[in-house]
């Protein structure tokens, strides 16, 4: 995805110890790319405004946004992460919100770059459940992952959420196990597909269907080898 300004140039994305991972590392960066250009249309005048009087101020969104991402991969992924009360810059502008997320992404691109393998694969606890930390990491990327993956509009966004919310209703009463998520992404490439293949963001797909894939059949696979292995030994 191409934006009028980028805050992190191919050149200073990492290459990924292992180049399986190097989807995730370049899907990261373009996620952060497009938070930081959607706040760049912003100004300092718009931090105080709210929609609705229920709804939450746009600087409160953006304060919102830099400390639960610190927190998240901080202490479900173990990313070098500064204290809760470094996080946001002083004084508080559209500038130095724009500056402090690319800030804090730039030492997790380097962190995530070096884990090997069997670190992506590792199951870990997530809230009240236990997740590889592939899935976490998708988890939250999925936050912000829907313009990468077809060029949206309001009606197309809602046929894929339409579709999505049927897939899970459909799947769920035959006794069938679907994730909402990879139900969401197949009805957005659709939508996409059916206004034309240029809406559609081939590169996106193509690493978010390699990274399903990798997950469970290297998890499989090392399962398998780890058992047979201490079998073996056991005998």
């Amino acid at each position: 995805m191409s934006y009028a300004w980028t805050a992190i140039p191919d050149s200073r994305i990492p290459k990924a110890d292992n180049p399986l991972f190097q989807h995730l590392l370049d899907t990261y960066v373009s996620e952060s790319n497009k938070v930081a250009s959607t706040w760049k249309h912003f100004t300092d005048v718009d931090l105080l405004y709210k929609p609705h009087p229920r709804s939450s101020a746009v600087g409160d969104i953006l304060r919102h946004q830099l400390l639960s991402e610190r927190r998240f991969f901080g202490e479900f992924l173990g990313t070098p992460e500064p204290a809760p009360d470094k996080v946001l810059p002083e004084p508080f502008t559209i500038e130095s919100a724009n500056s402090r997320l690319i800030e804090l992404v730039l030492p997790r691109l380097d962190f995530f770059a070096v884990r090997p393998q069997s670190w992506w694969l590792e199951t870990v606890p997530f809230f009240d459940v236990e997740r590889q930390r592939i899935w976490i990491f998708w988890r939250r990327i999925l936050h912000t992952v829907a313009f990468d993956v077809v060029k949206m509009d309001l009606t197309m966004a809602s046929a894929a959420q339409g579709v999505q919310a049927l897939v899970v209703i459909v799947a769920a009463t035959q006794g069938y196990f679907t994730s909402m998520n990879q139900a969401l992404i197949g009805a957005m490439a659709g939508a996409g597909l059916a206004r034309g293949r240029e809406t559609v963001q081939r590169k996106q797909i193509i690493g978010i269907l390699r990274g399903w894939a990798i997950g469970p059949l290297s998890g499989l696979a090392l399962a398998f080898a780890l058992e047979w292995l201490a079998r073996l030994l056991m005998r």
